[in-house]
């Protein structure tokens, strides 16, 4: 019969973050990041909501810092800020969508939702992750890409979350045994 793996949602967020330590940092990355206090490319009030909806995608536990304390609204501000004209346009629309979409449900704008409501919004656009049709459900997939590889970009991510303490020179491999 075969092995059943538990693993919690940081665990999973870990293992598709794993290669992502061994790349190149991203121009802009978070590893020394001083605080941003004007974005880049989104109006003050998208930067603020995607700092939330980062926090919600990964947030603080008894383990690390979540994705605001990693600054990954910067990460994303400025991988947008780069981007074609059509990927800016998606994440201004999905924004704008999530928006909508707090008015409609709550008659409020997202921000001055409880953070109940906004968890239950994410939920709401991230249920077709898999095979995204509806613009909220194709944003929802590029903004979990972006806060997964921003946090795990970030100093926080790397070596709060993952522990990673640098490469280390192994002298030798005992479990190895090569014979030739």
């Amino acid at each position: 019969m075969g092995k059943t793996c538990n693993i919690n949602r940081r665990g999973a967020l870990q293992v598709l973050a794993g290669t992502v330590v061994g790349t190149a940092n991203f121009p802009g990355s978070l590893t020394g990041a001083t605080g941003q206090r004007h974005p880049k490319f989104f109006h003050r009030d998208e930067f603020e909501m995607l700092d939330v909806l980062s926090e919600i995608i990964i947030p603080a536990d008894d383990h690390s810092p979540g994705a605001h304390a990693a600054q990954v609204a910067e990460f994303m501000d400025e991988l947008i800020s780069q981007a074609p004209e059509k990927t800016r346009q998606l994440w201004r629309q999905g924004l704008a969508r999530i928006e909508g979409m707090a008015n409609a449900q709550y008659r409020r704008r997202f921000m001055a939702c409880s953070a109940d409501e906004q968890t239950a919004l994410m939920r709401l656009i991230s249920q077709n992750e898999e095979s995204p049709q509806q613009l909220e459900e194709k944003f929802f997939v590029g903004i979990k890409r972006a806060t997964i590889d921003g946090y795990y970009r970030s100093a926080i991510g790397i070596h709060t979350d993952l522990q990673y303490q640098g490469n280390k020179y192994i002298r030798a491999f005992p479990e190895c045994n090569v014979s030739k």
